[in-house]
């Protein structure tokens, strides 16, 4: 799992707590596939 290893290798839990947040949110509809929401986040 992408976030689990991001999480794990450079973000503590509050972080990858707001970024989980994101991830359900509007700004990435649940539509998106995993694929689409880690290109997402290899551009941030």
């Amino acid at each position: 799992n992408f976030l689990i290893s991001l999480h794990e290798t450079t973000m503590d839990a509050m972080q990858y707590s707001k970024l989980r947040s994101l991830l359900q949110g509007r700004e990435m509809p649940e539509s998106m596939t995993s694929r689409d929401k880690q290109r997402l986040l290899e551009k941030s």
